[in-house]
């Protein structure tokens, strides 16, 4: 079984705890040093996710188009729920070339 200890007073970046391990009726006591913080530099991080974002939108819009605007597919002929004809649906979304439809009874 473990446990720690901890001053409930300790204030700034660096911290030392205590664990302590209790077992076969042997009790042993691990001092551990921790940093607390984050040394991550969290602007540049943003900032490239932002400078990599039309990149990557590019990249998708490329990609999925040339996957959706090619001859190895197949149309719905009918709903697989409802076996209504999709020439009876109305199509109500188009993502790079995908077709969105929604039957008139369920949508």
């Amino acid at each position: 079984m473990w446990n720690k200890k901890t001053s409930l007073s300790q204030q700034g970046e660096n911290m030392n705890e205590i664990w302590i391990r209790e077992s076969n009726g042997i009790t042993e006591n691990f001092p551990v040093d921790c940093y607390l913080g984050k040394k991550t530099n969290l602007l540049k991080l943003k900032s490239k996710i932002i400078s990599t974002l039309a990149e990557k939108a590019k990249y998708y819009r490329e990609s999925r188009t040339k996957l959706y605007n090619n001859d190895l597919f197949e149309d719905v002929k009918n709903c697989p729920i409802t076996e209504i004809e999709t020439s009876e649906c109305k199509e109500v979304a188009n993502i790079y070339g995908a077709k969105y439809v929604q039957t008139p009874d369920t949508g």
